[in-house]
């Protein structure tokens, strides 16, 4: 049975402002379910600022964004859509380039404690679950370590492990390995390969790490000055990409 067809993200005329300063302007973007997007361009164009609207850690000003149909409150109507029912499940998971886990838990706490406490699960059933993720993320044996015991590579591990343990529908990764030392960026490059390639989640990736980006993605977003400069598939925007500013920006990166 093919993808379905509608949808699961949708950003409509979106505008975001930081102060005097707009991010976003009257941006459009639509994710189908199961699609994987990686999200490439320079600092301060609105890559990250995407994520953090997803996961409504920031207001926008204008326009709408819906998740699976559902409203994301603007600033203006936020107050009012928060006096309605929450919408059921946990619909976005979002893994940040700093990690974020709980310095006083281990491992294993930090990605109980949500399922838990926002799904209801029983502290087996989580731990359970924890269990399995550990496992595919490749930290058997580390649920007892705490976050200071971990090298970076294994931090952003469990950091991963704790969205997934939601099982978010949406998965965001803002910048996951700019925080590590080179010699663990691969080895947290080869869990979120894994999870391209196994699991159905829609995944946004915001990356700096090109390779990566054409490897997982079935679509790549050129981003600058808070608009989609070109889009397309992997082998399209690395090979044979359409817009001078795009070209500029690999040539760059990439040094060719």
């Amino acid at each position: 049975m093919g993808r379905p067809e509608f949808p699961i993200i949708q950003f409509l005329k979106v505008s975001k402002w930081y102060g005097d300063t707009q991010i976003l302007e009257d941006f459009d973007l639509e994710v189908k379910a199961g699609e994987k997007v990686a999200i490439i361009g320079p600092s301060g164009s609105g890559k990250s600022t995407i994520l953090r609207l997803l996961m409504g850690l920031e207001p926008y000003q204008s326009g709408r964004i819906l998740i699976s149909g559902n409203l994301l409150p603007s600033e203006k109507e936020s107050h009012a859509i928060r006096r309605r029912p929450p919408a059921k499940g946990h619909e976005v998971g979002l893994v940040f380039q700093h990690f974020n886990l709980f310095p006083h838990m281990t491992a294993i706490e930090n990605v109980i404690e949500a399922p838990i406490r926002v799904l209801k699960l029983s502290s087996e059933a989580a731990r359970r679950r924890a269990h399995d993720l550990f496992e595919k993320v490749g930290l058997f044996g580390r649920d007892d370590a705490y976050p200071a015991q971990l090298s970076g590579g294994e931090q952003q591990r469990v950091a991963i492990a704790r969205a997934l343990a939601m099982q978010p529908k949406v998965l965001l990764f803002d910048e996951v390995t700019s925080a590590l030392d080179p010699e663990l960026v691969e080895g947290v490059l080869n869990v979120l390969r894994a999870l391209a390639a196994e699991s159905g989640v829609t995944m946004l990736v915001v990356t700096h790490e090109m390779a990566f980006a054409r490897d997982v993605s079935d679509r790549v977003l050129f981003m600058d000055k808070g608009k989609i400069v070109e889009q397309g598939p992997p082998s399209l925007i690395f090979s044979a990409p359409q817009n001078e500013r795009t070209r500029s920006f690999l040539r760059e990166i990439l040094g060719k």
